[in-house]
């Protein structure tokens, strides 16, 4: 996962680099979002999930919930991950917490990509030898919602995926 993520940052970056400004903020309707309105999204998203996932490696390691592999998922994870696979088969309503402001200031967004991105790679070494399929967090946003690490690993690098596949 951490090439995607690093294949990922190299794509955001150019798409970034390509645009004017105008291009980067022009929204094709009050309701759509900005190239950088899309960035600033996943930036949201994921910041939200590497706190939840930084505390499930630390719980789990204390609990001693390690293993090699291989990992065994839950079916709602695995469906829930496909689902976001681009081009996405299902759109999800947006809650509030993770619809950026539309005011962003472009010069911001690439460089909170580039820091959120190389924060999930860290979780993702930090994570080496703990069970990805028996420890769990709360998703951020549906705290009913119980995800596996590695769901959760595979959710922020879908989240990108899905959004520029």
């Amino acid at each position: 996962m951490i090439g995607e993520s690093e294949r990922q940052r190299a794509e955001v970056a150019e798409i970034l680099a390509s645009l004017s400004t105008g291009q980067a903020h022009w929204r094709p309707s009050e309701q759509k979002w900005s190239v950088l309105g899309h960035v600033a999204h996943m930036c949201l998203v994921n910041e939200s999930y590497t706190q939840a996932i930084d505390a499930c490696i630390a719980k789990a390691r204390e609990r001693g919930r390690l293993s090699k592999g291989p990992y065994k998922h839950g079916w709602f994870g695995r469906w829930f991950t496909r689902s976001m696979e681009p081009p996405p088969k299902r759109r999800w309503v947006t809650g509030k917490a993770m619809v950026p402001d539309p005011g962003l200031d472009g010069s911001e967004v690439g460089p909170r990509f580039e820091h959120v991105q190389g924060e999930l790679d860290r979780l993702m070494g930090d994570a080496r030898g703990v069970d990805l399929g028996r420890a769990r967090f709360s998703s951020p946003f549906v705290r009913v919602l119980r995800l596996s690490l590695g769901t959760g690993f595979r959710c922020c690098s879908r989240t990108t995926a899905a959004t520029f596949g």
